[in-house]
């Protein structure tokens, strides 16, 4: 099964890649051949650029189902062209108004590489202070002494209060 199969005819899943793929050709686009449909988009822009790709794209805030960020360095690249914390915290508060109610944001975050305990720290830090219109969810291992990738899941539980 794919993800396109999982998707409604009036679903739609677009993808922003992050700084790896906006800064260099990631050489993944063989990937989403297997998954392509008229739903799926894989934009090669930032994090900080969900807000203008989505509303470019006609998404209205509050439309959006799910959210995936996959942090860090992509394999098989350079190392030293990983997400960053600023540009991260930006997507993900733009991503935030458009998640729909009991739509989710997961963020896979690897604080092993070089930067990546300061953005997953700071990352933690936002979502730690997010309204009761969410719920947030850590998920790590316990039982290393490496620094394991930790996932994070946001939920929107209801309409923010103004």
């Amino acid at each position: 099964m794919t993800l396109c199969s999982w998707l409604n005819a009036s679903d739609h899943l677009a993808g922003c890649s992050g700084s790896t793929c906006k800064r260099q050709h990631c050489g993944k686009r063989a990937v989403l051949s297997q998954i392509w449909s008229p739903q799926v988009q894989l934009v090669l822009t930032g994090h900080e650029e969900m807000d203008e790709t989505l509303a470019s794209a006609g998404t209205a805030k509050g439309q959006v189902a799910g959210i995936m960020f996959n942090l860090g360095y992509l394999p098989g690249t350079s190392k030293t062209i990983t997400t960053r914390a600023e540009t991260t915290l930006q997507g993900l508060e733009q991503g935030l108004s458009y998640l729909q109610v009991q739509g989710i944001v997961t963020l896979v975050c690897y604080p092993g590489h070089s930067g990546g305990a300061e953005e997953t720290a700071r990352i933690l830090s936002f979502a730690e202070r997010l309204s009761s219109d969410f719920s947030v969810s850590r998920y790590h291992r316990v039982n290393t002494i490496n620094a394991a990738p930790e996932l994070l899941v946001i939920q929107r539980l209801r309409e923010s209060i103004a």
